[in-house]
């Protein structure tokens, strides 16, 4: 796999088919995300998509 390859791959949508919204914080109990950020998956940029990621893992982090 060449670095062309790489940068043209999809960032994955971090989606855990457990798809229920916590009524207390208004998280995703699967992904940790929003209902925003879950519905604008497919419309964000790479970037975006990033900066979600990382907020996430800053969710869990937290949550622990």
């Amino acid at each position: 796999m060449g670095l062309k390859d790489l940068t043209n791959r999809m960032i994955e949508s971090p989606c855990t088919s457990v798809c229920d919204i916590d009524p207390k914080d208004g998280l995703c109990k699967g992904c940790k995300r929003t209902k925003e950020e879950i519905f604008n998956w497919l419309r964000l940029s790479d970037l975006a998509k990033k900066k979600v990621l990382l907020t996430i893992n800053r969710r869990k982090i937290k949550n622990t």
